[in-house]
């Protein structure tokens, strides 16, 4: 139950502040990934880390992004 409130709020977070043009502004060196040295300048991207690396590889990229959503809106 707490991991889909913080989603939710992460995912409002990231609605209200249109994380999509946010992710490319943390994508530094623009290899379509966030590495978490990258994404240090994100308190709010750091804290949640654990839960948006998805995959476990390191790196956030926008398909795990677009995961999140999609499992929120389908529980």
């Amino acid at each position: 139950m707490i991991n889909k409130i913080l989603i939710a709020v992460f995912l409002a977070f990231v609605a209200s502040s249109s994380f999509a043009s946010d992710f490319s502004a943390l994508d530094a060196d623009k290899d379509g990934l966030i590495s978490k040295d990258e994404a240090s300048v994100s308190q709010t991207v750091t804290q949640q880390w654990d839960m948006l690396d998805v995959n476990k590889d390191g790196y956030l990229e926008k398909a795990e992004l677009a995961a999140l959503g999609e499992t929120n809106t389908k529980s």
